[in-house]
């Protein structure tokens, strides 16, 4: 994980570090699914006796099980009986501020995420923002099972954020807030803050559409349009942790071009805003609240919601045109207020994130829809807490630690 985004010290470190990557690589081939002891020795390289002990000390700490009632037989031997991570077990509070609302939720060590609850601010100052949001995480502490641990909480949020700090945002009057010192105390297991699309990201690497990929880019078209970037694993954050700040890159040229706040016309953040395309539906007499609204008119058959959808998804084919053109990622994830529908529209932004290079073998086919489920800004949120947590388990698991051979 990033050195970089913003950490409370979870618990000192008390074991070797060859047992710390062995804990971390035999959790992480276990999140992939259940496998056999002999399975686990061959994939990590090591012996079936260390298999043997590190096993019997995370079925010790609730982390594993035997699957008695699943052994196979290989033909020869015993029947392999598979181990499997009870991700249930272990879980992260995720709480994303949004332009309007707080999003808070559960998310276990598989990324399913529960007890999701919105509420909408009371206020857009800070401080009334940060009593809201203690008063979700002592709401999820409150449902949280008593034989599960907690093992942190993240909170993402949009706009420019750095080392914890909210620099900016395009639509709460929030500068240079320091989120995590703020609420350091309401998460005492730990606390990670960072820019919802890292978190975005991260997620999609290891839950999501990009577990595959060694390079990609998240784009998220919302409230607030913004990206990520990944590289050989890892993600770019550059001066001030602001790569992937698309907001003011030009979608829309002459006189259909929106003004922006920064002094020009057509940029991302005004063309490809929700607010934007309800305000283009209303003119075209659509009555129409929301996004989602307007895609179901489309899917009905309504020609100017087709038109009004379809003009969109080309700026946002422009923009991921620029993305490629500059990046050549891998694979291009779109996240955002619509996810659910862009299986359906990635022909449209496909088409259009072609043009500009034509000739370039399917690179239109590494612009891919995202796979983080039903509510992807909590996942976000607690992603890098279970990038953390994977990554040295027993920093967050001090009995497992302090146990004889760690």
């Amino acid at each position: 994980m990033p050195a970089t985004l913003q950490e409370v010290p979870m618990s000192p470190r008390v074991a070797s570090d060859l047992s710390r990557e062995n804990v971390s690589a035999m959790l992480i081939a276990l999140r992939a699914g259940p496998s056999a002891r002999s399975q686990l020795a061959n994939r990590l390289g090591l012996s079936a006796g260390a298999v043997s002990r590190l096993s019997s000390r995370l079925i010790g700490a609730g982390l594993v099980e035997l699957l008695d009632g699943q052994a196979t037989s290989s033909g020869r031997g015993r029947p392999l009986t598979p181990l499997a991570l009870r991700s249930n077990q272990r879980t992260a509070l995720g709480v994303h501020l949004g332009a309007s609302r707080i999003t808070a939720g559960l998310v276990d060590l598989s990324g399913r995420v529960s007890a999701v609850r919105e509420v909408a601010y009371a206020d857009l100052a800070a401080p009334a923002v940060l009593r809201q949001v203690r008063g979700q995480l002592r709401r999820l502490r409150s449902v949280v099972s008593p034989d599960t641990r907690i093992i942190g909480t993240g909170i993402g949020i949009g706009g420019t954020v750095d080392q914890g700090v909210v620099l900016d945002h395009p639509h709460l009057p929030w500068q240079r807030v320091d989120l995590a010192q703020a609420l350091r105390t309401a998460a005492p297991e730990g606390l990670l803050v960072d820019s919802h699309v890292r978190g975005l990201a991260l997620a999609e690497s290891t839950f999501g559409a990009a577990r595959e990929a060694d390079s990609l880019v998240e784009l998220h078209i919302g409230n607030v349009t913004d990206a990520a970037i990944v590289i050989d694993g890892e993600l770019l954050l550059g001066p001030s942790s602001a790569a992937g700040t698309v907001a003011h890159l030009p979608v829309r040229f002459g006189s259909r071009a929106a003004p922006c706040s920064c002094g020009r016309s057509g940029c991302t953040q005004v063309e490809l805003s929700e607010t934007r395309l309800v305000t283009e539906a209303r003119a075209a007499e659509l009555e129409v609240g929301s996004g989602t609204a307007l895609l179901a008119l489309a899917d009905e058959g309504n020609r100017t919601a087709r038109r009004l959808v379809r003009d969109r998804m080309q700026l946002v084919g422009r923009l991921a045109g620029y993305l490629l053109d500059v990046l050549n990622p891998e694979l291009l994830v779109l996240a955002g207020g619509i996810t659910g529908a862009w299986d359906g529209l990635l022909p449209e932004v496909r088409e259009y994130a072609a043009r500009p290079v034509a000739g370039v073998s399917e690179r239109e086919r590494r612009i891919v829809g995202s796979r983080l489920g039903e509510h992807p800004l909590v996942l976000a949120a607690a992603a890098p807490v279970m990038l953390s947590y994977y990554a040295d388990p027993l920093a967050a698991e001090p009995t497992l630690a302090e146990a004889e051979g760690f």
